[in-house]
């Protein structure tokens, strides 16, 4: 979460990132997209799909995100949907 709660006890930190990593933001629209038996898209499903498309690059990432979760929906979403898909390129 970024800053949404005064009180939410955030702590910082530094991660190394190495070539090929990938990282995704995302709004909570995204997991909170339902489908037409009112079930969520969810955190689980999320991981699973970025599971299985992590070689991807950024772009195709993201695309396969939006993808799954308009098909997940019927075409709709109840929520705004942010996405942010990084990943670090190799060293030349």
């Amino acid at each position: 979460m970024l800053g949404i709660l005064e009180d939410g006890g955030y702590h910082q930190g530094e991660v190394t990132l190495y070539p090929n990593d990938r990282i995704v933001l995302f709004t909570d629209g995204v997991t909170e997209v339902r489908n037409e038996a009112g079930e969520e898209y969810g955190e689980e499903r999320l991981m699973a799909l970025l599971k299985s498309c992590r070689a991807l690059d950024a772009v195709s990432i993201n695309k396969r995100i939006m993808e799954e979760i308009i098909d997940f929906g019927q075409g709709e979403v109840q929520d705004d949907v942010t996405l942010l898909v990084l990943a670090v390129g190799g060293m030349e």
